[in-house]
């Protein structure tokens, strides 16, 4: 953790009041990279005339992303959103069945299916 928290100058303790793991933090750079892939996709089927050019402005888009933004890729093709709210939901059960509930919001939610 103290590679992210030197980067942008905050303690350790100070990330924790903001995501209770690594994984929360990840998560939350997962959804708001799919929701930057989801905006240049509006942005490519605006331009579209036609519902063909559509169809071949989402493929063309979601390719390039895949293969260019290694999140994106691990987003659509390796389902990193799954496991990783997955692996958070265990961890918040596990949590909840000894009483240690942590105070911090969610960062994940209904939307997080892909």
């Amino acid at each position: 953790m103290s590679d992210v928290t030197d980067v942008v100058g905050i303690g350790t303790s100070t990330f924790y009041q903001f995501f209770n793991s690594k994984e929360e933090l990840y998560l939350a750079v997962l959804l708001n990279e799919r929701e930057h892939m989801f905006e240049t996709l509006e942005s490519a089927v605006a331009e579209a005339a036609t519902p063909r050019e559509e169809a071949e402005a989402i493929l063309r888009t979601t390719f390039g992303e895949v293969r260019s933004n290694p999140l994106i890729r691990r987003l659509f093709v390796d389902g990193e959103i799954r496991r990783i709210k997955s692996q958070l939901d265990e961890t918040a059960a596990e949590e909840n069945a000894t009483g240690n509930c942590s105070e911090s919001a969610t960062v994940y939610g209904p939307s997080v299916v892909v």
